[in-house]
């Protein structure tokens, strides 16, 4: 499958929505649908090049445990041939990969597993990016019909324009992306430039609130007498995130340089 280009993309939601601005005979009702296809469009062919990348991640994952288990098989390390057939065997079947590495497991297979998570970690920041231009494209071209419409005098057009900006800005994807920093030239492309990767804590799902009390700092006792969250000790926020909704971690594609050679 073709990776998609956010530049095409963006091209192509541009001269889109220059086609359709020049519509006058539409209402401005109409004319923000037609913008809401057109960025659903563009962010479900993002979408099924990300997919494609996870897949050439996976397809990668299957070479490597065949090069480790023919490196574990010229060392006469039986143990090691037997524990990678296994796992071959294994991730034929669901072409799944924990991303915790369980103990025991053989170095070659962690090797694997190391390799791949780097790679479906790049996939994933690419398509943040990808996200990132095409949401802030989207809320530049609104804001730009909500002051051409005010210049204009029709203040209650710009008005539903301005509703439907709050609406774009609330939705997770457009959110998410408006807080993604582009990447600037010479940034990498993984962490753009930030040096980090920040993503949905997995604990409390981005809301910030303990997953074990739900953020209301007191679970059931003995007698049903409400007592101090074990999980945050009564203090309300995620553990894991310190109440903030992401996780950071060093960008293993610049390996926290923030540039790329």
């Amino acid at each position: 499958m073709r990776k998609i280009s956010i530049f095409m993309l963006l091209i192509a939601v541009a001269v889109a929505i220059a086609a359709e601005a020049t519509d006058a005979p539409n209402a401005v009702s109409d004319q923000l649908a037609e913008l809401r296809l057109i960025f659903q469009d563009s962010l479900d062919k993002i979408d099924v090049a990300f997919l494609d990348s996870v897949d050439k991640c996976r397809d990668s994952y299957a070479l490597s445990l065949k090069h480790a288990e023919d490196t574990a098989t010229k060392q006469g390390d039986l143990e090691g041939v037997v524990q990678i057939r296994k796992e071959k065997t294994r991730f034929q079947e669901d072409r799944a990969v924990d991303d915790e590495v369980a103990p025991g497991t053989h170095p070659l297979i962690k090797q694997s597993i190391g390799a791949y998570l780097r790679s479906l970690e790049n996939a994933d920041s690419a398509r943040a990016q990808q996200v990132a231009g095409l949401a802030i494209k989207y809320i530049q071209r609104l804001e730009s019909m909500k002051k051409s419409l005010t210049m204009d005098k029709r203040i209650d057009d710009a008005l539903t324009v301005s509703a439907e900006i709050k609406r774009a800005k609330a939705d997770p994807v457009i959110s998410q992306g408006l807080k993604l920093k582009p990447a600037g030239p010479g940034a990498c492309p993984g962490c753009a430039g930030e040096k980090v990767i920040r993503n949905e804590c997995p604990d409390c799902k981005g809301t910030g609130a303990c997953s074990y009390c739900e953020g209301t700092g007191k679970r059931p006792g003995l007698g049903g007498e409400k007592v101090p969250c074990f999980g945050c000790t009564g203090g309300r926020k995620c553990k894991k995130c310190d109440g903030e909704g992401q996780t950071s971690q060093t960008c293993s594609r610049c390996k926290g340089k923030g540039k790329v050679r």
